[in-house]
This record gives C-alpha cells, sequence and structure tokens, in this order.
C-alpha cells in the first residue's frame, strides 16, 4: 500500500518572510493547544484502579465464594 503524500505549491502571493511567519504562527497555535489541554488533563480528576472506586471490570472480575 502506498503511503499518503504531502504536495505543496508555492504561492507567488506572499514572500519566503511571509511564508515562514505564517508557519511560525501555526506552530504557535498548536503548541498552545497542547498546554492548554495539558493543563486541562492535570487538573481534571482521573478514575485510577487503585483509588478506592471499583470499576466495571473490576466487578466483572470477582468471583463469588458461597457462604
Amino acid at each position: 500500500m502506498s503511503s499518503p503524500r504531502v504536495a505543496s505549491s508555492s504561492r507567488p502571493s506572499i514572500s519566503p518572510q511571509q511564508a515562514r511567519d505564517l508557519r511560525a504562527q501555526a506552530w504557535i497555535f498548536a503548541f498552545e493547544c497542547f498546554e492548554h489541554c495539558k493543563k486541562e488533563a492535570a487538573t481534571s480528576p482521573v478514575s485510577r484502579p487503585d483509588d478506592g472506586t471499583e470499576t466495571k471490570e473490576d466487578s466483572a472480575n470477582v468471583s463469588s465464594l458461597p457462604d
């Protein structure tokens, strides 16, 4: 299977410096989004198996013993 290719063509309406600035702005945006998601993930509560809560998978794996 062939891999997808990304093609770009130069745009005569913008200079190489403008193209560089646009790429820099795109990277800044991407890094800001990454930092925002990273901060949200750090502040949002996450349920972990060792936090005392029981998940559906945990209860399915418990074998019941007769009394």
